[in-house]
């Protein structure tokens, strides 16, 4: 009894482990999807050291050739 509880266990905890892996490829490059595999699926990520830039463009995100406004009419 204890054996076939053990099984079962092992086999749904593989099962998950195989969908994980199938979610990772469809979402995910495949480089992130092997990195996963080896290092494991756990959350937190790595502690890495980086820099980060922010930019403010004026009037970068304005169409070329601007639309007039509609004015709303009341019902």
């Amino acid at each position: 009894m204890l054996l076939k509880a053990r099984i079962g266990a092992s086999l749904d905890k593989k099962r998950l482990r195989d969908q994980q892996r199938e979610l990772i490829k469809k979402f995910a490059t495949s480089e992130v999807a092997s990195d996963l595999e080896t290092s494991g699926f756990s959350l937190g990520g790595k502690f890495v050291e980086a820099t980060v830039m922010f930019s403010d463009i004026r009037s970068f995100t304005t169409s070329p050739n601007p639309k007039p406004r509609r004015r709303r009419s009341s019902c």
